[in-house]
């Protein structure tokens, strides 16, 4: 209900910035780690180590049917390529993270989506893994694939219409305007659009708190024009994060996983970016391609 709570703040920030932003909601129901902690809300609802997987499964989709019955787009992260085909139906926007980018599957995948699809820089900071990944997630595919009642197919895609490159940092931050500007020449040279979106929490946040973070990035999208169709931001309803265990005794209303912003901090960036882009005349988006027409052809083998 807590997650609901928040979605009814975002809706109403949605509304008040929607000539200046398109806003969406990242919820993220796989979590990628590193070694053994709460791999998600579809793996483990009951934050207990269950591993009650069908109910985690139902209750996704009817957590992600709520929000999208508020009109607020949904972004995931998309992990494990068995679980997500039971919630991307869900989605205007999807994330290949900085731990999966170099999987060969979750590129293929891609380019069946419907939706805009951004890949994060690898954990270290290289972007060309990134590229590498849209170039092939744009492309025409064809492989084989599970349909919904288990068979193997051939599936041929026509290519993802809308990659994006996400800077996440890496050993040292990489969301400074000579950071961006490397990125887009880099994506140019290799004939792709450079649309970009900087991460404002995981690495980019190790020298600075996010709120910094997104100030700065703010700061210098109006003094150097810096190339960005987006920003992402951890945030909740209240400002930082539960470290201790079990999960059960989490507050509901504080982030389990990352430390995250305030909403009521997360509203004031936001506000304060709106007034300085009605100033100047712009106004900053994600595109969404929310009812565009299937990417792929499956045949049974």
């Amino acid at each position: 209900e807590k997650t609901i709570e928040y979605a009814y703040l975002l809706k109403e920030l949605k509304e008040t910035v929607k000539d200046q932003f398109l806003i969406l909601m990242r919820v993220h129901v796989e979590k990628p780690r590193t070694l053994n902690s709460w791999k998600g809300f579809i793996s483990d609802p009951t934050l207990d180590g269950q591993a009650k997987i069908e109910e985690g499964i139902e209750s996704t989709r009817r957590l992600m049917r709520r929000i999208l019955d508020l009109e607020l787009p949904i972004s995931a992260e998309l992990l494990d390529p068995l679980l997500f085909p039971y919630y991307q139906d869900f989605l205007s926007f999807a994330v290949i993270g900085a731990r999966t980018i170099h999987s060969q599957v979750h590129r293929l995948i891609a380019s069946t989506l419907p939706f805009p699809v951004g890949f994060k820089n690898r954990i270290d900071g290289d972007i060309q893994s990134a590229i590498d990944a849209m170039q092939v997630s744009k492309t025409a595919q064809t492989f084989v694939q599970l349909t919904d009642d288990g068979r193997l197919v051939k599936t041929s895609s026509v290519g993802n219409f809308h990659p994006f490159l996400i800077l996440r940092g890496g050993s040292e931050p990489n969301y400074f305007q000579k950071n961006i500007e490397s990125t887009a020449q880099s994506m140019k040279k290799q004939g792709l659009i450079g649309n970009i979106i900087v991460d404002c929490a995981h690495g980019n946040k190790k020298k600075l708190p996010q709120e910094r973070v997104v100030q700065e990035v703010i700061d210098d999208y109006f003094s150097y024009q810096t190339k960005i169709q987006g920003l992402m931001i951890e945030s909740y309803l209240k400002k930082g994060n539960y470290t201790e265990s079990p999960l059960t005794l989490a507050p509901k209303d504080l982030s389990i996983t990352d430390e995250c912003l305030s909403f009521d901090e997360t509203k004031d960036l936001v506000l304060d970016f709106q007034s300085k882009l009605i100033k100047s005349n712009q106004s900053l988006c994600l595109y969404s391609a929310i009812g565009s027409p299937s990417n792929v052809i499956n045949s049974a083998l």
